[in-house]
């Protein structure tokens, strides 16, 4: 065997000739192969991450030349990469083979269990994702679920699907996070989203990135990542809100239909202070408690808004209470009228625009918030209006933590009088939009279930644990047969002319490895099976060509 030095390659290492590369080898390199892993396992050749960036976010060039290497293997590698990071790592085969070269590439096939055998991108089973109906535990999340998704490239969040769901035992090493505003456990492979400082004139925004959970134990004291725990939310945004049709009443006008800015300001109060009272004589009462003696510009305010919306309020100061009549805003209110400890707030009301679920928190705080720094904290006994005021306040824009104070049976001292507390208090901290620096975590040892979802675009999810949110990445989509027709240039012109991210032109054939039980029995069982049963085929087993010459357009 002669050997040959490879450009950029350092000198200890010497290539073979021919070049033979096994991508992701792991412990498990082929004979004959130089292998290539981003860890140093035993046997690995050279230790590279194939998928690193530049500081403007664009993926490295490899080390080999174009036209150098003359075979690529690569096994049970490519499920674990980021699409970008796919379409990259194609593009770049493609340019390093030989013309005439191949490459073998095996991966679980998509309906097999063996797509998601390998779960090294999960969280502990505490872990809550917010979904489009609040905050679950990710144990809780059914599949066809909506839950925000972060776009890393423009920084917005839509509502994304979700395709599977992850819930298998685990017993091994876990990556912990831990700060006043972080608390997560993940899997050593997990990708984590964060965000760079930004360098000069070159770079003005900072880019978002995307980097494995074990690789943050090795930061130094001025590292460049930060965690992100805000969203850029875009929900409807109507200029009035309709809860019922409106109504004339001895001549009067009864409305159903409201400003939308004013009726979530009316929510923020009643979620605060207010009950509904429904009585036989056909009175159909709103009552906001508030004192004008304590309070009297919080009560004139809410008498304005109460104008505004077309009623009359009707200052008690014997109650401490604010009382108006609507029939509309009663009924409609009434369902969410539970008692302090089971207050919500209506689910449609949490998917407008960020800036009507500001109005809402502005009176919220108003009437249960207390300032604090650059924020507030607002107090509630409720746990599940705790959980619908920390989703607004995200959608709203801000940094927001829930935290449990143990009060109940807690002895307490107010003007000389002491009493025990007869509950625990939810504590919701909000603060104006900011990121904050990851810490260098900590490995434990784990033993119990590891859950994730995948999701059907950009795979970036909001989770929470122990009230504390953080954006960050989910488990990749299997590979399907349909990928490897994006890997013709003439498949790509005649039917996806729009995507330019591929640069590779291979031609591809590609064949399925069986369930042991189907191998034992005819082909043409073996095909009905492949068509009928999900476990039936358990990996692709893929062959690209690079052409000797270009192929010909369709």
């Amino acid at each position: 065997m002669t050997t040959s030095t490879t450009p950029n390659t350092p000198a200890s290492i010497t290539t073979p000739d021919p070049i033979k590369l096994d991508f992701g080898c792991g412990k498990r390199k082929q004979p004959g192969f130089l292998g290539v892993d981003v860890r140093p396992f035993e046997g690995v050749d050279i230790v590279e991450n194939i998928v690193a960036k530049n500081p403007d976010g664009s993926f490295k060039q490899w080390r080999w030349a174009d036209n150098s290497v003359d075979e690529i293997y690569n096994s049970h590698f490519i499920e674990h990469l980021q699409p970008a990071e796919r379409i990259h790592f194609v593009n770049e085969c493609y340019r390093i083979l030989k013309p005439g070269a191949k490459m073998t590439m095996i991966a679980p096939h998509w309906a097999s269990n063996r797509s998601y055998g390998d779960l090294t991108h999960c969280f502990s089973e505490d872990t809550e994702i917010l979904t489009e109906d609040g905050w679950k535990l990710i144990t809780n999340v059914k599949v066809g679920e909506k839950v925000p998704v972060l776009n890393l490239e423009t920084e917005e969040t839509i509502l994304s699907p979700v395709l599977k769901v992850i819930n298998e035992p685990y017993v091994g090493k876990m990556i912990h996070f831990k700060t006043k505003c972080l608390d997560l456990l993940t899997t050593p492979n997990h990708d984590m989203v964060w965000r760079s400082k930004g360098n000069g004139k070159k770079y003005k925004r900072p880019i978002l990135n995307k980097s494995q959970a074990e690789t943050f134990l090795t930061m130094g004291g001025h590292h460049p990542r930060r965690g992100v725990a805000t969203m850029n939310w875009i929900g409807d945004n109507p200029e009035t809100i309709k809860i019922a049709e409106d109504e004339i009443v001895n001549g009067k006008l009864i409305p159903g239909t409201f400003n939308a800015s004013d009726f979530m300001k009316l929510i923020g109060w009643f979620i605060s202070g207010g009950n509904i009272d429904l009585n036989n004589d056909g009175h159909y009462r709103i009552i906001i408690a508030q004192s004008r003696m304590a309070n009297k510009e919080k009560v004139e305010q809410i008498c304005s808004l109460i104008k505004r919306l077309g009623f009359t309020p009707q200052v008690k100061e014997k109650q401490n209470a604010i009382i108006f009549n609507s029939k509309a805003i009663a009924k409609y209110l009434k369902p969410y009228d539970t008692g302090s400890f089971n207050k919500s707030i209506p689910p449609e009301l949490k998917k407008l625009s960020s800036n009507l679920l500001r109005d809402l928190l502005e009176t919220a705080n108003l009437g249960d918030g207390t300032p604090k720094g650059s924020g507030w904290c607002y107090a509630t006994t409720s746990e599940s209006l705790s959980n619908d005021i920390h989703e607004i306040a995200l959608k709203a824009g801000y940094r927001c933590t829930v935290s449990l104070d143990k009060r109940k049976d807690a002895k307490r001292t107010i003007n000389g009088h002491e009493f025990i507390t007869a509950t625990d208090i939810y504590l919701i901290y909000i603060t104006k939009a900011k990121d904050f620096w990851y810490p260098v975590p900590e490995t434990i040892t784990y033993s119990g279930k590891q859950v994730c979802v995948f999701t059907q675009d950009h795979h970036n999810i909001m989770v929470r644990r122990n009230g504390k949110p953080i954006w960050s990445g989910n488990c990749y989509p299997p590979i399907a047969e349909m990928w490897f027709f994006y890997l013709s240039k003439a498949w790509r012109d005649s039917e996806a002319p729009h995507n330019d991210t591929y640069t590779c032109d291979f031609i591809c054939t590609w064949g399925y490895s069986m369930h042991n039980s189907l191998l034992p029995r005819n082909q043409e069982y073996q095909q009905y099976a492949l068509a009928n049963y999900k476990e039936a085929a358990q990996d692709i087993v893929a062959t690209l060509q690079k052409p000797v010459a270009p192929q010909s357009t369709i």
